[in-house]
């Protein structure tokens, strides 16, 4: 809330910060956190986004803003205590190897100084692939931030400044055909019985990244193959890359209660 609708300044160990994605409805009142690489397009894609041409008024969703808020004499405060608020989450070794392979697709050029760096390279920083697109304008489709906040840690954006849980519920990654639903069924059981229940969530991954196309081609059934991990990357790259990657997201282990491990996955 901080960092997306206040847009105070928030103490954070990575470059250029991108605000959390805070969407709301104000006619089912709830708030969705989205986190990217875990299939935060798949749950807005349920509710549509209010600015698009045909989206429903009533069930789609709009960016928090103060300004917007303001307008409706609402503060920000009163909404979050209010609202049911979810966020979706994935294991942060997954997302990591996820976001490596998805954010050079999105390049315009991806040879010479725009080349996708080793993994190692990425365990280290993985803001390398922001530093990278930045400095060689790599980019024509997205954004000089998409790569940033693709590789940002999630705690921040689903606790509070004291490091409380900021949301209601969290929906798994890796349990979305369960999570989702349930998640829909909670806004359901909460809402104005004078509106319609918003119908059941379609459970699909929109951006498959290489491993989970792999897979898919392989054979995998669809909705399996977006969960294989990314366990081989580690495998190659050995316990050194493990140790750079909890470093980097250690705000998320430790919320998420995930514990380094002894050694390499073998």
């Amino acid at each position: 809330m901080n960092s997306s609708i206040y847009r105070r300044q928030v103490s954070r160990n990575y470059p250029m910060s991108f605000p959390c994605g805070v969407w709301v409805n104000h006619h089912y009142k709830f708030v969705f956190i989205r986190n990217r690489k875990a299939a935060s397009t798949t749950v807005t894609d349920n509710f549509d986004k209010c600015h698009y041409k045909n989206a429903d008024p009533k069930l789609c969703i709009e960016v928090a803003s103060l300004a917007s808020l303001k307008e409706r004499g609402m503060d920000p405060a009163d909404m979050w205590r209010d609202y049911f608020v979810f966020s979706t989450s994935r294991n942060p070794w997954a997302r990591a190897g996820s976001s490596y392979d998805y954010c050079s697709t999105k390049w315009a050029r991806t040879s010479g100084p725009c080349s996708q760096p080793p993994f190692s390279s990425f365990c280290r920083d993985p803001s390398i692939l922001g530093k990278i697109t930045n400095l060689f304008h790599c980019f024509d489709r997205v954004g000089m931030y998409h790569d940033y906040y693709h590789t940002e840690p999630v705690a921040p954006c689903l606790t509070t400044e004291a490091g409380l849980p900021a949301v209601d519920f969290l929906i798994r990654y890796e349990n979305l055909a369960d999570d989702l639903p349930e998640a829909v069924r909670l806004i359901n059981e909460r809402r104005d019985k004078s509106l319609p229940p918003i119908p059941e969530p379609k459970i699909y991954w929109k951006k498959k990244g290489q491993a989970a196309r792999s897979s898919e081609e392989s054979g995998v059934e669809a909705t399996t193959a977006a969960l294989v991990g990314h366990g081989e990357k580690y495998r190659q790259c050995g316990m050194q890359c493990v140790r750079d990657i909890y470093e980097y997201f250690k705000v998320d282990f430790e919320l998420f209660e995930i514990p380094l491990p002894k050694s390499a996955p073998s």
